[in-house]
């Protein structure tokens, strides 16, 4: 199993997704990634790639997801809002935080996040916009396979709920099939990093290792 499929096996049988049939697993970290249980069992094991949302692209012409709301994609986001920022600009502080933040090699993710607690307009822009991303590739990605819970982990996923949640579960409602309101249950992770490690000893115990 890729480290995806590990943890969304931990989450469907020791975490957020064990009273479920199907469940959806999505990691927003440096990378985005995702995995999909069915009765407890890993679908699409056999092909080559599966449940790869961070690579779903954000209209014909545009990023993917994990362009959008990845650490790095955050980070490099917030670095080009930085750089287009003119002299003129209400936004030059902000900008020229993101800017010294990438020249001090501290942007990422938790920088952004601090800082757009703290009213930056930049982050918060970066921030919104790849939440609001995220919430809308769920929310296709839950109306092609239906799953009863969809769980979301990652240290983006650990963002303040102002930040992170909320705007999720509002881009997902607004975006998921309407048949499948009320009937997909987006969750935290229960096992946080450990659903890795978790999924990875279920699959063991599986073939007798």
């Amino acid at each position: 199993l890729n480290d995806c499929d590990a943890a969304a096996l931990g989450e469907d049988v020791f975490g957020a997704g064990r009273e479920a049939s199907r469940t959806m697993y999505v990691t927003v970290g440096t990378g985005v990634g995702g995995g999909l249980i069915v009765n407890g069992v890993v679908d699409g094991a056999s092909r080559p790639a599966m449940m790869e949302i961070g690579h779903v692209q954000i209209g014909p012409n545009g990023g993917t997801v994990e362009d959008m709301v990845s650490g790095l994609g955050l980070s490099a986001r917030a670095l080009a809002l930085a750089q287009a920022v003119t002299a003129d600009s209400p936004h030059r502080s902000s900008a020229q935080q993101v800017l010294d933040a990438h020249a001090a090699a501290l942007l990422d993710g938790k920088w952004l996040a601090a800082r757009a607690i703290d009213h930056c307009p930049i982050a918060q822009e970066t921030i919104r916009t790849g939440v609001e991303a995220l919430g809308w590739a769920l929310a296709s990605a839950a109306t092609l396979v239906a799953p009863e819970v969809i769980v979301v982990g990652g240290g983006i996923a650990s963002m303040p709920d102002p930040l992170f949640w909320p705007p999720l579960r509002r881009a997902f409602e607004t975006n998921v099939f309407a048949p499948l309101k009320g009937h997909v249950r987006l969750s935290a992770t229960a096992l946080g990093a450990d659903s890795v490690v978790f999924g990875a000893v279920e699959a063991a115990r599986r073939s007798n290792v």
